[in-house]
């Protein structure tokens, strides 16, 4: 299903998420906004719903952090490389 979501997701699609997915996100940036070092526990929530921290969330959180979306996409990339080392 991941994958099914990151293949659709990279080919263009409709990138729908479940409405109830996207409350939870927006539940999640809300609870840690006001937060320093905020990111990396923000993302790690994203993951446990998705599984994976798709391009989408990726915009919503650095809007909603008000942080710039390189920054956002860099701990993404770094998540990433970590998981296939450990």
């Amino acid at each position: 299903m991941v994958i099914e979501a990151m293949e659709n997701e990279e080919k263009g699609g409709a990138g729908e998420f479940p409405p109830a997915d996207q409350a939870a996100v927006d539940a999640v940036i809300k609870r840690y906004q006001s937060k320093k070092g905020a990111l990396v526990p923000v993302l790690g929530e994203i993951r446990n719903i998705y599984g994976y921290v798709p391009d989408k969330m990726q915009h919503k959180v650095a809007a909603g952090l008000c942080i710039p979306l390189k920054e956002v996409r860099a701990v993404v990339s770094l998540i990433r490389s970590l998981d296939f080392w450990f």
